[in-house]
């Protein structure tokens, strides 16, 4: 099964369409949803909070235009980098302000699998991935994850929770926006998490709800007009998954 076409296709429109519109910079930055800094930033410290050393292999499904794999160029010195994308445009010029660093691999997604072996990767993260899947393609790709990690190695996942008061403004912009070939928001549930974690032999060890400031920081961040010093979050709720 692959990435449904009305994703694909959308996703493709949007960046093509930012790119004649804006200068690439910034054209890359809003393909992500702005804060390019600020939340690859706070994206990074989740990830050393969740067991990240520089040795580490990690991979970045729906990697965008490297707002996480920029913070981890001086970080991951003896480690290595995977990140793909179902849109070109961004993970080549991911690669490109990354400086074409030998130990990160980018290219694109190749439906819904994982392209490396077994028992590989120390660290798996979808950021702002399955908040755009259909329920059954984000379970193949946690499957696929599954297959991929490290006995000891940790899943991470941001998603969209209806019970966020927070989240709901995505959902009706969805369901306003009249452009047939929008981008899919859709939601994901303690509930559901359990049970795909059930049936792939995985347990959740965090479950962290969007609207805490669950990420330790080190630097200030200024996010939707406030300043955070020591916690803040990437404002989607956040599942880690390990092993059974």
């Amino acid at each position: 099964m692959n990435n449904n076409s009305n994703f694909l296709s959308a996703c493709n429109e949007k960046v093509k369409q930012l790119l004649n519109d804006r200068q690439e910079q910034i054209a890359m930055s809003q393909a992500v949803g702005e804060k390019f800094d600020e939340i690859g930033y706070l994206e990074f410290c989740l990830l050393k909070q969740e067991n990240l050393t520089s040795n580490s292999t990690i991979i970045d499904v729906g990697c965008g235009s490297g707002r996480l794999a920029i913070h981890l160029v001086d970080f991951l010195d003896q480690g290595n980098y995977i990140g793909f994308d179902v849109v070109p445009e961004l993970h080549q010029y991911a690669a490109k302000i990354c400086g074409y660093k030998e130990n990160f691999k980018f290219y694109t997604a190749p439906g819904l699998t994982i392209p490396e072996p077994d028992d590989s990767a120390d660290i798996i993260c979808f950021f702002s991935v399955m908040t755009h899947l259909l329920h059954v393609e984000s379970f193949l790709y946690l499957k696929e994850a599954s297959r991929v990690l490290k006995p000891n190695g940790k899943i991470i996942i941001s998603f969209l929770d209806f019970k966020i008061r927070s989240h709901i403004k995505p959902f009706i912009n969805y369901v306003e926006d009249p452009n047939p070939n929008k981008v899919l928001n859709q939601f994901l549930s303690k509930g559901a998490l359990t049970a795909w974690s059930e049936l792939l032999n995985l347990k959740i060890d965090h479950l962290y709800p969007g609207n805490t400031n669950y990420i330790k920081i080190d630097r200030l961040v200024y996010l939707n007009d406030k300043k955070y010093y020591h916690n803040a979050s990437i404002g989607q709720s956040c599942v880690v998954l390990s092993k059974i």
